[in-house]
């Protein structure tokens, strides 16, 4: 026998639902604004990055997110990261993921990147806004972070038929990129190769160009599995 409210007419469980409800709507809505370190400046970054409103955690989404790069890495090549609407397009069709960023474009300037947050781990930032709670999701990090031993593991768990065809009929776009791309290192003197050889020397970071003066140093950057960039050898 359930119990009654004289005053609403609402049972006990009735009562319990609406608390609930209520309890769920006071807290801060969660959207991820998924951005990445390359931008020049906060103002690109701002009009580049997506900003997203999905059921998923911090760790779903991030595998989810480097599973599909991966998969363009696999399926397409070359040496472009992929393109911001591209993802958008994928997580929106097949993820549940809603597009905020015209409802949300007041948080953009308070999480950028001359604003601090709070650090959750290798590749996410926690801003607490006072009515949204922003987890940035930075794309260079997030695929370091997951490139190493789960590599395998995450190609095989994303290489789905769904996945694959939206990425596919991307491949003409990214063809044209990379042709673009590689044409802009011909001018500048450097070359794409396609394997790490032994006895190579590596700079992973060196912004002054200290460690680059000699024009046959190699340079990796993050352009996929086993790629890499040479400075030409003009001799």
């Amino acid at each position: 026998m359930s119990l009654i409210n004289k005053q609403t007419g609402q049972t006990a469980r009735e009562i319990l639902e609406e608390m609930k409800k209520k309890e769920k709507n006071n807290l801060k809505k969660r959207i991820f604004r998924i951005d990445h370190y390359y931008f020049d400046d906060s103002k690109a970054s701002n009009r580049e990055c997506l900003l997203i409103e999905i059921d998923k955690t911090v760790e779903e989404l991030s595998e989810i997110i480097v599973g599909i790069e991966f998969r363009l890495d696999e399926l397409v090549g070359g040496n472009i990261e992929i393109q911001f609407n591209h993802l958008l397009e994928i997580l929106e069709k097949l993820f549940e993921a809603k597009n905020v960023k015209e409802e949300y474009k007041y948080v953009l300037q308070k999480t950028d990147s001359e604003h601090d947050g709070e650090e959750i781990n290798y590749y996410a930032t926690k801003y607490d806004l006072v009515n949204v709670e922003v987890i940035k999701i930075d794309l260079y990090f997030n695929w370091e972070y997951n490139c190493g031993d789960r590599y395998k593991e995450i190609l095989a768990k994303y290489s789905s038929v769904d996945i694959d065809k939206i990425i596919l009929s991307f491949k003409d776009e990214y063809k044209k990129l990379n042709e673009e791309f590689k044409e802009s290192l011909k001018l500048a003197g450097i070359y794409v190769g396609k394997k790490v050889s032994l006895g190579d020397t590596f700079i992973l970071n060196d912004p002054k160009g200290e460690l680059n003066k000699n024009k046959y140093t190699l340079q990796v950057g993050t352009l996929g599995v086993g790629k890499a960039i040479h400075i030409n050898d003009k001799k």
